[in-house]
């Protein structure tokens, strides 16, 4: 809650440089493998991220990129797969994290990235989290000058996308 109250207020420090998109993604999804691979899950990192440098602080980039994945793990059915691309707009990079889980209700989905809000009852959902991790990641990604969208139907999975310019 703390990091929500730092983030609102605007007081938090950000030390945004151009930051390795690959860098990112591979520090994260090492603490994802043995879920990953308990699961079935296959991780597709589309190959241009290698290539992507954006301007962001490096901390809140991996917090933003390691909430995404995660969640597109906890919902992802077993022996799923999780999609990673990055997409140049101008002066913009659009890294998308997709899930082939069960989706969301569109009605839903500007709640999620509300503090404490959650997709699925506590009786149903897999995940234990508190309800914070999209609104860390939304806060995160306004505090460097971007934008996180959600994009989801029921039966459709969700899809995260991740607006922050480019370094």
């Amino acid at each position: 809650m703390l990091e929500i109250a730092r983030l609102e207020s605007g007081s938090g420090e950000m030390n945004a440089r151009a930051e390795p998109l690959e860098a990112a993604l591979d520090d994260v999804t090492g603490a994802l493998a043995e879920d990953l691979k308990g699961r079935d899950i296959r991780l597709n990192v589309d190959q241009s991220a290698e290539q992507i440098l954006i301007h962001a602080d490096p901390k809140a980039l991996r917090t933003v990129v390691g909430n995404l994945l995660q969640n597109a793990v906890a919902f992802s059915p077993d022996g799923g797969e999780v999609r990673v691309r990055v997409e140049r707009h101008g002066a913009f990079v659009e890294v998308v994290i997709e899930d082939d889980g069960e989706g969301v209700d569109p009605a839903d989905l500007p709640r999620l990235v509300k503090p404490f809000e959650q997709g699925e009852n506590a009786l149903t959902r897999r995940g234990h989290g508190a309800g914070l991790g999209l609104a860390i990641c939304d806060l995160n990604c306004q505090a460097m000058g971007g934008k996180l969208t959600l994009v989801s139907a029921p039966g459709q999975g969700l899809s995260a996308r991740v607006r922050l310019p480019a370094g």
